[in-house]
């Protein structure tokens, strides 16, 4: 769903297929598109449903109300009658154009005519208006999407309008005079704005709006196949230019006024921008202008559904005209009479400081960074900050300010990164290096445009630079800086530039060297304690053992004395060393 999207809104946004490309913007007249969210929507009340938008979104993101259930709703419960579009014949050939009323009535149509008898007396009463006003230009309303145009955005030229309805609306009032007003009438046409001016302004003279888009989609769901029916007529048939409608200048040349593509009196213009050239320059004294919204007019609309080429699809009409049945010219039948009031759009108004504090949150507040170059949809940065203070835009749809940042961030990641980082040209000349690098080599900014070697090896640099080498990567001693890095280079092919980048792990590489010397000595001495208790103990043992032996000897001696002692002398109860036992 759109945002905002109202269940009648004609023209919205298919978010799921919307990919941000932003072209929906660029070719919308009106800049009725706006960006939420980094999504675009349809802002209904600017748009004027004249389905560029739909035509030109590559993603087929675009759409529109599909009316096709109601219509078929409409033939299964009454009486309806099918009044098409003259375009109709640029999409068939000539054998297939005289089986379509066939194939409508099997549709469930009970009665089938061609738009075209509306058109003939449209042209008319728009040519006997602009005679009652000699004095005043007067502006065909056939295209519905250049009405809204002049009712929202150009309500000064109100009073320019033909106060005539449209060939739709003339048909449709006539059918229901002829058949009653209880008969449903359903317009086909190649126009998304037929949707759009029935929601707008109902009067009951027709009760909906079909594209050929709609039609086709109703014939393969039917299963009806042209070449399975009969030839047969239409129920009316018009005069022979009124079928001229669809291509530019149809409604000059039905009302029989004087067509002179040299002359600027009466005037034919399609297009958005040749209808806005002519409305600020025509010559209001007399000028009847025939404004088509549709470049060529009604034949290429927005959703024709066509595969012809421009010049085949007038080709078809044109022949189309010369083998079919023609009418002769009658007065019309119903009144044809309608006015319209100005519908202006009101917009948001906008100070001057808002405008400029939009451009400078966008870095464009000096006119020379206003490139004005219609990337975002807008073709200016001053109409994009206005879009922006109106809640249709967003900031960063600017693409030049995107890429400024984008660039900004990466400046400003290799400023602040704690890695050396040197850029090089392919003739290994020093072109940039950030503040790491500088510390870590010990340099400055005046290294800049001298060779590498100046400060390093240049041989990795070199391997890489002709190829030998996608890229390097080693620890690497710089034993003039006392320093130990582990490197990385590479090309960017594009730019013909070398990059290195460089890790400092000379604090890991001197700990690691400090570790290891301590767990050598560590071993060392663990080793040397070791040899000293082995030999401590054998010296114990070595002592032991004569301790051991000497006692041992002693205690031999002993007993030997104790064996070999004379008895005690029993008068005196004393030995003979002298020693007393006591009684």
């Amino acid at each position: 769903m759109d945002f905002g999207q109202s269940h009648n809104q004609v023209v919205f946004t298919n978010r799921a297929r919307c990919r941000d490309c932003y072209r929906c913007l660029r070719v919308c007249p009106v800049e009725a598109i706006g960006i939420r969210d980094d999504q675009a929507f349809v802002d209904q009340r600017r748009c004027v449903s004249c389905g560029t938008c739909i035509r030109q979104c590559p993603q087929k993101a675009k759409s529109y109300r599909k009316d096709l259930a109601e219509a078929m709703e409409m033939v299964r419960a009454g009486r309806v009658a099918a009044s098409i579009a003259p375009s109709f014949a640029c999409l068939f050939d000539n054998w297939q154009i005289r089986r379509i009323p066939s194939a409508l009535r099997k549709l469930g149509f009970g009665y089938v005519a061609e738009t075209a008898c509306g058109a003939d007396w449209v042209a008319t009463e728009t040519a006997e208006h602009a005679r009652r006003r000699p004095d005043q230009m007067t502006i065909a309303t056939a295209c519905p999407a250049v009405v809204e145009y002049i009712r929202r955005y150009r309500p000064e030229q109100c009073d320019n309008l033909a106060p005539v309805v449209s060939p739709m609306r003339a048909h449709g009032r006539a059918i229901k005079a002829k058949l009653g007003d209880d008969v449903k009438v359903i317009f086909i046409g190649p126009c998304v704005a037929k949707k759009a001016e029935l929601q707008a302004d109902p009067d009951a003279a027709v009760d909906l709006a079909l594209t050929f888009e709609e039609l086709l989609e109703w014939f393969a769901m039917a299963e009806i196949k042209l070449a399975d029916f009969e030839e047969s007529a239409f129920d009316e048939s018009p005069t022979r230019t009124s079928r001229l409608f669809p291509l530019e200048g149809g409604c000059l040349k039905t009302a029989a006024l004087p067509l002179d593509y040299c002359d600027t009196r009466n005037v034919i213009v399609s297009g958005f921008e040749a209808i806005c050239d002519a409305l600020d320059t025509a010559d209001a004294d007399g000028c009847v202008l025939e404004p088509l919204f549709c470049a060529q007019g009604c034949i290429n609309g927005p959703v024709i559904a066509c595969e012809k080429t421009l010049l085949q699809r007038k080709r078809s009409v044109l022949d189309y005209i010369d083998h079919a049945d023609q009418a002769d010219k009658t007065a019309p039948p119903v009144k044809l009479d309608q006015t319209f009031s100005e519908d202006r759009l009101r917009e948001e108004t906008v100070t001057e400081d808002q405008i400029r504090h939009v451009l400078e949150k966008t870095g464009k507040q000096n006119p020379a960074d206003q490139l004005n170059c219609g990337a975002c949809g807008y073709l200016t940065c001053r109409r994009q900050a206005i879009a922006v203070l109106r809640r249709m835009a967003e900031p960063d749809m600017c693409v030049s300010w995107v890429r400024r940042l984008a660039e900004r961030r990466t400046d400003r990641i290799i400023e602040t990164s704690p890695n050396g980082i040197i850029i090089l040209d392919e003739q290994l000349t020093i072109l940039h290096i950030n503040p790491s690098f500088k510390r870590l080599f010990m340099c400055t900014d005046a290294v800049c445009g001298k060779p590498v070697s100046y400060l390093m090896d240049a041989a990795p640099f070199q391997a890489v630079a002709s190829g030998r080498q996608d890229l390097f990567e080693a620890t690497v001693h710089h034993e003039k800086y006392s320093l130990f890095c582990h490197e990385v280079i590479y090309a960017l092919q594009d730019e013909g530039q070398l990059v290195g980048i460089f890790v400092n792990l000379t604090r890991a590489v001197t700990s690691k060297r400090q570790y290891d010397q301590l767990q050598a000595q560590t071993l060392q001495q663990a080793q040397n304690l070791l040899r000293h208790q082995v030999d401590m103990a054998g010296k114990i043992a070595e002592y032991l053992g004569q301790s051991t032996a000497e006692s041992e000897k002693l205690l031999v001696n002993l007993m030997q004395i104790a064996q070999n002692a004379p008895p005690p002398d029993k008068d005196t109860d004393r030995w003979p060393n002298g020693f007393y036992t006591s009684k």
